[in-house]
């Protein structure tokens, strides 16, 4: 009667430890779910009032990279009674041009915020590619004029960006926009050509090799051509390098057993199997003992 009882326990740890490890083999990969639930959402928009003259330029994003010429300015100002916005030009070998009126409005209630909504055209007034300084200038109710605000637009044939990348160590650049015109693209390096980038291949990743450089920040100086043979400098880009990259694998080869599950699961797994052994061999141990005792009993009878 005790090595049934054994018998049984021993079958019974085993079932226990292999239905573990099949629950733990089929458990679902956790995600993010997401419901969409219909819901109203109401937008409401404060704008608090200051006691002292003010404007200030929401529109366009100060230091923002633009290809697309017009450029839509939104002033919003409090306090003052004439208001005038400024366009400065500064072209690609750093010339300033002189500030030229863009907006003016006088007469203004002091009392009353007020809004201003203009479209503007990047490159008209003789202008080009480039950098445009945006400020506004006000007049507030005893005549006092104040500088308020300013920004900064860049505009340029292409948008790139520049970085390392993490599994073969090379310099990547992406042209991230670009206008229709542009026939091809030339990236510089310390004032040498390193790659020649035609309009076909724009919209791919561009890998440069690095390897005879130390670690550091480097710049990469950018220039567009058109099909009639004039070119155009763009803002230069910079990208750290980091000379002793070692590539590295964020996830360890598991091989194709464990290539569906994710850790926890993979946990379980190993779990189970590594107590399933244990037991299996103490089961077979204990069904091996009872059964020779059973053959030394029936031997002394």
């Amino acid at each position: 009667m005790k090595n049934t009882h054994k018998r049984m326990l021993g079958f019974f740890g085993l079932s226990v430890v292999a239905t573990m490890t099949v629950v733990a083999a089929t458990m679902p990969t956790p995600g993010v779910s997401a419901t969409a639930s219909p819901s109203a959402v109401d937008t409401l928009t404060v704008r608090v009032l200051n006691n002292v003259p003010t404007a200030e330029i929401t529109s366009p994003v100060n230091g923002v990279t633009v290809t697309k010429p017009i450029q839509h300015v939104t002033v919003n100002y409090e306090k003052i009674k004439e208001v005038t916005v400024y366009i400065k030009y500064i072209d690609e070998d750093g010339h300033e041009s002189a500030e030229h009126i863009f907006f003016h409005q006088a007469g203004l209630d002091p009392t009353e915020p007020g809004t201003i909504d203009q479209n503007y055209t990047l490159g008209s007034g003789g202008f080009g590619y480039g950098r445009y300084v945006f400020s506004v200038v006000g007049v507030d109710e005893d005549d006092g004029t104040l500088p308020l605000d300013s920004v900064v637009v860049d505009f340029t044939p292409v948008k790139a960006e520049a970085e390392q990348n993490e599994e073969d160590g090379m310099v990547e650049v992406r042209f991230t926009d670009y206008q229709d015109d542009v026939e091809e693209i030339e990236i510089w390096l310390d004032g040498k050509l390193i790659k020649t980038v035609p309009k076909e291949d724009l919209d791919k990743v561009q890998k440069l090799s690095f390897e005879d450089k130390d670690s550091g920040t480097y710049t990469l100086e950018l220039k567009a051509k058109y099909a009639d043979g004039s070119t155009a400098n763009m803002p230069s880009i910079d990208v750290d390098f980091d000379a002793g990259f070692v590539p590295h694998t964020d996830v360890p080869d598991t091989g194709r057993f464990f290539r569906n599950l994710n850790i926890a699961s993979e946990d379980y797994l190993v779990t189970g199997l590594i107590v399933f052994f244990v037991l299996g061999i103490v089961a077979f141990g204990i069904v091996t003992r009872s059964k020779r005792s059973t053959n030394l009993r029936r031997k002394r009878h």
